[in-house]
């Protein structure tokens, strides 16, 4: 998730990497609504990121009531994000992010579950 977080920052820092993003339909640069909406991304995933942790018990303890519904978002999150990436045409994103949310679906539905 911290990949992700970092990534979504770089795109909103304006780092040249639209072509692995969006479904590449920016190469380059991001236009600014879109470095907005990757700004945004990050905060999201970072937020969605502390609520495994603290399900888990790893962070925060007293916080973990919050997580019992919280994980389960996370897992439909990572879910929808997991069937955007793999029925993506770009290819090039395809082969970078669905392994790396089929990873994140995966911890996250055995943190949820134990």
């Amino acid at each position: 998730n911290t990949v992700m977080v970092l990534f979504q920052l770089a795109l909103s820092a304006g780092a040249p990497w639209g072509s692995i993003a969006n479904g590449g339909r920016f190469p380059g640069r991001l236009p600014k609504r879109l470095r907005l909406g990757a700004l945004a991304r990050a905060i999201v995933l970072a937020v969605l990121g502390l609520i495994v942790p603290i399900h888990a018990k790893i962070i925060l303890p007293d916080f973990h009531y919050v997580s019992e519904i919280g994980i389960w978002i996370v897992v439909v999150v990572y879910s929808l994000s997991l069937a955007n990436n793999l029925s993506t045409s770009n290819k090039l994103e395809r082969a970078i992010w669905a392994p790396v949310v089929a990873i994140l679906v995966a911890c996250a539905l055995l943190v949820a579950i134990l």
